[in-house]
């Protein structure tokens, strides 16, 4: 209602309002003024569809039964082309929150603590500013208990709707109140300077009513906001007094001898009558428009129309409805949502990775009741929903806020471990609760191993069962990765994965129609000293003895690649074209559905707790199953030890923590992955690229590292690679960082991956420690796996599977690992 009413005054033809209810639920001066002047107000209907191609150009509604069902063969279209949905109300909560959980002590108003009228947000306001006062001043004299029971009437919902006022003698001049509801409002009393305006048992609930003698001030008329006030004088002509009306629209100007189409408080017409006089109010912005009227209407009078509904007829032939969004800032239609219901997915974080719904600046604050609807739509029961992860509070600010020329890296305290561990909270059910189901592979973790390798297995026809704790596939680390995809190793082993894993990426869309992202933009390594400049070029060689597609570039090719790099120092590049980039997300949920496809089985929130062998089987118990296999798979991630244990085996594997932050969406400005290997105090290397939707992605790697699987982000890693990242490529600074966030590696000490047969059970096959590379080294890791357990290794194979031996020394180092 009243952002209508503001529309019509910045001169926007407001068509109609919608109203599913059978009234509407604000004040009933607000409804009244909009219709009197012309707009109409259509309750117990809703919106069927925005129609238009690029752009809204018509607006379908129709009427609701008291069930909300749409009442068929009385559906209405007109012309528009923007509609305002102004349903469901938050209070902006978020850092009052925020700041609590910090420990901050916080104080809120308005918006910020509720949603109510602007009565009793500006009174709350004053109460919440002695509040803060009280904090520095504790003298200052308590709150008094009347103004917190004022602010709780501020808050009432509208009462009963009286009739008008009838006992006022129609001689001298009065003011007119058509304020018939009961609302917390008082303006009109506190105004009148003759005391004539009061309101039963002086509560500010009642209804206003005059009783005294007026002097014809109009006071009440400029400061009432529902316009609910006429003025009526009869002091010239008994039989056509001269009357007063409110008027707010200045963008639609009245001017003096213009007839106007009178209304009363119903938006029924009273006639064609003259401007005699017009009066500014400059405090209030009001004018009073003076007409002279028979005395039979005259106190019916209140405003007169603007805007001719005449000219607003329903179309016959609308454009076709524009496909209904859910996400407006991801542009995610509704129909996605629901085939992802359709197809068993009850994870709104699963939805989020495979749609980018809620990714958006706003943080998902507008969709997210959205999408819960949808659900209970489709029919699934609230308690089968798996809510997403809410975002950290982040306001969008350049990245150049975040560089400090001053700015001291403190050395970085390792962090302890307190994150629970998912396999050993959990205790064991006896195992006559177990029902037994047998596989020929089970696959421990859904993330950038588990499930590739799960869809390698099931494709070549083996039976088989991948389990994870959380509620759906790639919600682990897998999801944090920021997407790069290389075959520039220094080993034979991680090259010849990666470029299968290349392949499989690549390849992905052309084979299956399903886009993921894939990009071939390529890795690039500048150098900007001798000493840089000379490694690189020594492990081009080797890597160029492996097959690897990567030369040396001059400082001029490399800015055509990155234009506007930073060229001080700048002595050249190596520069890869076929590594990549592939969106996490994406590729994790695409090879689940496609290894559905191909038979296999998952098995989610359900934690491993024990593992037995025996008559060459393993049964693997869960919180809330048992099941048989004959070869099993550790791809667990950070937990990778946890699991091993289970069977009395060592493994070394360290996860420590990395961050990562991502930009808003631009144009594409640059090509490849860039890495800086420069040293400095605080950090080692980090690296940058746009991904396939525009945005810039960025890391870095802490020095020291951070041990443990704390996923809080820090306050110096924005600062830290910003100023890095600005410093090299300045056309970054204007970018706006949309969020940051934080994960881990699953380190090895030598940089390479445990992969292969456990001497103690040669059918426990390790795929863990990947050393923060699981994505891009996932999918030929998985046919790896698959070749082992089918005992059809290659030659090729035996060499990769010596470098992610087990039982090697680990007392190497992979080259800027």
């Amino acid at each position: 209602l009243i952002a209508g009413y503001h529309a019509l005054q910045a001169g926007i033809e407001v068509v109609g309002l919608a109203e599913a209810m059978p009234k509407c639920g604000g004040y009933k001066v607000h409804s009244d003024k909009l219709r009197r002047l012309g707009v109409p107000i259509f309750t117990s209907h809703t919106i069927i569809s925005a129609n238009g191609d690029e752009s809204v150009s018509s607006v379908t509604i129709a009427p609701v039964d008291a069930k909300y069902k749409e009442i068929l063969g009385s559906r209405k279209t007109f012309e528009c082309d923007t509609i305002l949905i102004a349903v469901g109300l938050d209070s902006l909560k978020e850092f009052s929150i925020a700041a609590e959980i910090a420990g901050i002590k916080t104080f809120a108003a308005g918006d910020a603590l509720e949603i109510a009228e602007a009565s009793s947000a500006m009174f709350n306001g004053k109460i919440t500013g002695v509040k803060i006062s009280k904090e520095f001043k504790p003298h200052i004299d308590e709150i008094p208990q009347k103004w917190y029971e004022k602010a709780e009437v501020l808050k009432s919902h509208p009462g009963k709707t009286r009739f008008y006022q009838e006992n006022v003698e129609e001689t001298g001049v009065f003011p007119v109140i058509h304020c018939l509801e009961e609302i917390p409002c008082n303006p009109c009393i506190t105004s009148c300077p003759t005391n004539s305006i009061k309101m039963e048992a002086n509560s500010i609930m009642n209804q206003p009513m005059y009783n005294g003698s007026c002097i014809g001030c109009a006071k009440c008329l400029n400061i009432c906001p529902g316009l609910a006030i006429s003025i009526v004088d009869f002091r010239k002509d008994q039989q056509n007094p001269t009357v007063s009306l409110p008027y707010e629209i200045s963008n639609i100007p009245v001017n003096i001898g213009d007839e106007v189409e009178v209304m009363d408080i119903d938006a029924n017409k009273l006639g064609m009558f003259k401007v005699i006089s017009i009066i500014q109010n400059k405090e209030f912005k009001t004018q009073q428009i003076k007409l002279i009227m028979p005395r039979s209407i005259a106190k019916k009078a209140i405003s007169f129309k603007i805007q001719n509904t005449q000219q607003l007829p329903p179309i016959v032939n609308p454009q076709s409805p524009i496909s209904e969004m859910v996400c407006l800032c991801e542009r995610v239609k509704d129909s996605e949502i629901r085939e992802l219901i359709k197809k068993g997915i009850r994870d709104i974080n699963q939805i989020k990775g495979m749609t980018r719904l809620g990714m958006g600046a706003c943080g998902s604050k507008t969709c997210d009741s959205l999408i819960r609807q949808i659900f209970r739509e489709e029919g699934i029961k609230p308690e089968e929903i798996i809510a997403h992860t809410n975002r950290p509070l982040f306001v969008e600010v350049p990245i150049e806020k975040f560089v400090c020329s001053s700015f001291i890296q403190q050395n970085a305290e390792n962090i302890p471990d307190e994150s629970p561990n998912i396999n050993s909270t959990v205790t064991p059910i006896s195992n006559s609760q177990f029902s037994t189901t047998q596989y020929n592979v089970i696959v421990i973790g859904a993330g950038s191993v588990g499930v590739p390798t799960t869809m390698a297995l099931a494709q070549n026809q083996k039976k088989t069962l991948c389990l994870e704790s959380l509620h759906s596939p790639g919600q682990g680390n897998n999801k944090k990765a920021i997407g790069g995809v290389r075959a520039t190793h220094s080993d034979f082993g991680k090259i010849n994965i990666c470029q299968r894993s290349i392949d499989i990426f690549s390849s992905w869309k052309k084979l299956y129609g399903k886009d993921i992202g894939w990009m071939s933009n390529g890795y690039s390594y500048p150098a900007y000293d001798e000493e840089t400049e000379r490694k690189l070029l020594g492990l081009m060689k080797i890597q160029k003895e492996f097959g690897l597609n990567i030369s040396w570039i001059s400082p001029d090719e490399y800015a055509n690649l990155v234009p506007g790099i930073s060229m001080e120092g700048l002595r050249g590049s190596t520069y890869s074209p076929d590594d990549g980039s592939c969106s996490p997300l994406l590729a994790c949920n695409e090879f689940y559905f496609k290894s559905l496809e191909y038979g296999a089985q998952y098995r989610f929130s359900e934690n491993v707790v024990k593992i037995k062998y025996e008559n060459n089987l393993f049964t693997i118990y869960t919180d809330k199953g048992k099941y048989n296999c004959e070869y099993l798979v550790n791809a667990s991630g950070n937990y990778a030890n946890d699991i091993s244990k289970m069977l009395n085996i060592k493994t070394n594997v360290t996860p420590d923590c990395h961050e990562a932050a991502i930009t808003d969406q631009v144009n594409r400005f640059f090509g490849p992955m860039v890495v800086d290997l420069r040293l400095e105090k605080g950090s080692q290397n980090y690296y940058f690229y746009q991904n396939f939707e525009g945005q810039v992605v960025f890391c870095i790697t802490p020095d020291p590292i951070i041990l443990g699987t704390d996923n809080y982000s820090t306050s110096q890693f924005l600062p830290q690679c910003s100023s890095r990242m600005v410093k090299l490529y300045p056309r970054l600074k204007n970018l706006k960082i949309r969020r940051s966030w934080r994960g881990q590696y699953p380190m090895t000490p030598d940089g390479f991956p445990i992969i292969g047969r456990t001497k103690e059970f040669p059918n426990f096959i390790q795929a863990i420690g990947m050393c923060g590379q699981g994505f891009m080294l996932g999918p030929g890791v998985g046919e790896l796996i698959d070749r082992i357990i089918s005992d059809s290794l290659s030659a090729d194979d035996k060499k990769i599977l010596i470098s992610f031996d087990p039982y090697r020394t680990f007392s190497g180092s992979e080259a800027f690992k």
